[in-house]
């Protein structure tokens, strides 16, 4: 991350160091992991894309004007998109958003979607090399790296209590998981990938 200033970098490390555990469970789940695997089926990518059309759509509507959209913009009508051209509809909603009660939650949630446009470059990436012909405006899309420096600053102004943007955060990533376990539980065992 860029140099914003020492209490923001130091705020930045603590969310980091707080979230470890939690995003790395997110990244490694049976929907997710295969991303950046060699051995990537279009099924398998389907099968993410599908599930993590919901969480987005909620975790966007949830923050909705709280953070300028020319910064931030939604990225899930390229999800959309994406499940288009494969011809597949979103699962549905099978967890509970986190609340966002004040500027600091928002931002615990903020956080892990912006967070989500880091690694979407890698698994553009990745599936640029192992799935070309697949769509990818949803992970293509998030590869801008001006939009976390743009979230620190916006982090900064907004002068968050860092124990409650860290509990929103860390809600934020048990969402995803708990919706992804939801929408992994009702695939044909024959499809689920460990």
């Amino acid at each position: 991350m860029a140099l914003i200033d020492p209490i923001t970098d130091a705020l930045a490390a603590q969310c980091r160091a707080a979230t470890r555990a939690a995003h790395r469970a997110l990244d490694h789940h049976p929907l997710l992991a295969p991303l950046l695997r060699p051995g990537l089926t279009l099924t398998e990518y389907a099968q993410a894309l599908a599930a993590l059309y919901a969480p987005q759509a909620a975790l966007e509507s949830l923050l909705a004007g709280f953070a300028p959209a020319k910064d931030f913009p939604p990225r899930s009508s390229a999800l959309a998109a994406d499940l288009a051209a494969l011809g597949l509809a979103p699962e549905p909603l099978r967890a509970a958003p986190p609340l966002a009660e004040d500027v600091s939650a928002r931002l615990g949630c903020l956080y892990v979607l912006e967070g989500s446009n880091l690694g979407a470059a890698f698994i553009a990436q990745a599936l640029a090399k192992h799935l070309p012909a697949a769509p990818r405006r949803f992970f293509a899309g998030g590869a801008d790296p001006l939009r976390w420096e743009r979230f620190w600053r916006f982090a900064r102004d907004c002068r968050p209590q860092p124990e409650r943007m860290i509990a929103a955060a860390i809600a934020t990533f048990a969402f995803y998981r708990s919706h992804l376990d939801a929408c992994l539980a009702f695939l044909p065992s024959r499809e689920r990938r460990a």
